[in-house]
């Protein structure tokens, strides 16, 4: 991770130009009257340690669904700071990412994880969308997401070398099924949404799982640090 003027930056850098991203999205969520919520490390920390986990490298968001759709749109049009660049699937070509990412367009990032570069990745905060979570259908949508999600990450992360049978197999799928169109993350976007936020108490991400998880919803009043711009 560096700054464009390619200088390397230590983690306290890297937590200050997050910041930087999160203020700016916050002052624009106040705004437009968006609501969000600390999620994952970024709430432990806050929590915690009244800031950022020390070793910290990311910052992460989730916002209700209808909110979040408004933020992609505003964005479009009014940009949420001259410095930040939001990023999501059907924007940016080689973004296959389902998360949405404010990034600030001062730092570059090269992730060699991936096999192909993101043009305009640079330090982000991630803002994840919030559906309904009906525990009857969600191992339905569990099922066909978790299958996606295997297609999406066959076509976007490079494996590691000593991994042969699982390079093989990636070739394979790239050859069977390569994620044109971000065709993988239209239709994990397309089940999320299946299950609209207001029509449960229970609120979750449902492509944030893997084989081994259980899928984990929260309750709408559980989300004491939300914010708004009351």
């Amino acid at each position: 991770i560096m700054s464009k003027s390619s200088e390397y930056m230590t983690i306290r850098e890297l937590q200050k130009s997050m910041l930087d991203v999160m203020k700016a999205l916050h002052d624009y969520c106040a705004k437009y009257h968006l609501h969000y919520c600390l999620a994952y490390g970024s709430l432990l920390g806050a929590v915690r340690h009244k800031g950022f986990i020390p070793w910290d490298n990311d910052m992460d968001i989730m916002m209700p669904r209808k909110d979040f759709e408004k933020l992609r749109r505003l964005a479009l049009k009014c940009p949420i700071d001259s410095n930040i660049r939001l990023l999501y699937f059907d924007t940016t070509t080689d973004f296959h990412y389902i998360v949405a990412r404010a990034c600030n367009i001062n730092t570059e990032i090269v992730a060699l994880y991936l096999r192909n570069q993101i043009d305009g990745m640079g330090v982000w905060v991630d803002i994840f969308p919030l559906d309904g979570y009906n525990k009857y259908f969600a191992p339905v949508q569990r099922f066909f997401i978790l299958l996606l999600l295997k297609l999406r990450n066959a076509n976007m992360y490079v494996m590691p070398n000593e991994q042969k049978i699982k390079i093989f197999i990636q070739k394979i799928i790239l050859r069977l099924f390569p994620n044109k169109g971000h065709f993988c993350e239209r239709a994990i976007d397309r089940l999320s949404k299946l299950t609209k936020y207001d029509d449960y108490d229970l609120v979750t991400i449902h492509y944030e799982l893997d084989a081994g998880s259980k899928a984990a919803a929260i309750s709408k009043s559980d989300r004491s640090e939300e914010h708004t711009s009351e």
